[in-house]
């Protein structure tokens, strides 16, 4: 997240790297992710990766695509695909959504037992 300086690092290191690949002609198209998470709704997070271990706090936090995006995918410039489930145009189980976040959908792995 933005607010976490290391995380904050990342997030401008893999913006950049967008930026610059757009400004050589490049098509950046990445995954929206695999957690089957609903970009478009805040999130509530109770621990933060840079705050597992005492003394550090424990930061009760609310997670939106603003203050911590989902990189690659929420940054600008990036085009973000969904899975839809295999055969079909429902999505996949696992694959991202958000109608402000989602540029396209192709077909994905969903290959679950029935």
């Amino acid at each position: 997240c933005k607010d976490q300086p290391e995380q904050n690092a990342i997030v401008v290191a893999v913006g950049r790297a967008v930026a610059y690949a757009r400004s050589k002609g490049g098509v950046v198209v990445v995954a929206a992710g695999n957690d089957g998470t609903n970009l478009d709704n805040p999130m509530f997070d109770s621990e933060s990766p840079d705050n597992l271990e005492p003394p550090n706090p424990i930061i009760n936090r609310t997670i939106t695509a603003e203050n911590c995006p989902q990189i690659p995918g929420n940054l600008p410039g990036a085009i973000n695909v969904g899975a839809t489930s295999n055969g079909t145009i429902s999505r996949a189980y696992y694959s991202n959504y958000g109608e402000s976040f989602m540029t396209l959908v192709a077909p994905g792995g969903d290959f679950r037992q029935k």
